[in-house]
């Protein structure tokens, strides 16, 4: 009971800070032009690299927005679920959601293990993903993990 009432308490606490930030956030205007975002009359005396940086700006803000408003979401989910008695346990295989993994995210609606197959993560790769690419033009020329002395790729 103790470490439940925690845990709503910690998910209050997310929750005035999200909503403090978020409030302010409202008037972002993402529906609107960068033009009239920016009050701007033209947009042809400005440099370009002051319209990027503007443009960079307003999708980083209304990016962080939507984040906060997801986790938000989340947060509210996770209340929800304390009062129905069903917090701290997986969405995905049902099991019950480590405290550790609820002390570090309390909104969290899966386990580690199914977190981790939700977003594809596998460790077992020891090369950079960038090489995948690589494989089909080279690989079939790669002669060093044969026992090959001849001539290969590398040598062109």
């Amino acid at each position: 009971m103790y470490k439940l009432a925690r845990h709503r308490l910690q998910l209050e606490k997310i929750k005035s800070d999200l909503l403090a930030q978020t409030e302010p956030a409202e008037g972002i205007h993402k529906h609107e032009s960068l033009r009239e975002a920016t009050q701007e009359l033209s947009m042809v005396d400005n440099h370009p690299a002051d319209t990027a940086s503007e443009n960079y700006e307003r999708s980083k803000d209304i990016s962080l927005h939507e984040k906060n408003l997801l986790i938000l979401k989340r947060v509210h989910e996770a209340l929800e679920k304390i009062e129905q008695g069903e917090y701290g346990v997986c969405e995905n295989c049902g099991r019950v959601i480590p405290e550790e993994r609820l002390d570090a995210v309390p909104y969290t609606e899966f386990c580690v293990e199914c977190k981790r197959g939700a977003e594809g993560i596998v460790h077992d790769y020891p090369r950079p993903v960038e090489e995948l690419s690589l494989m089909s033009p080279f690989a079939r020329s790669f002669m060093d993990e044969k026992d090959y002395t001849g001539y290969d790729g590398e040598d062109a």
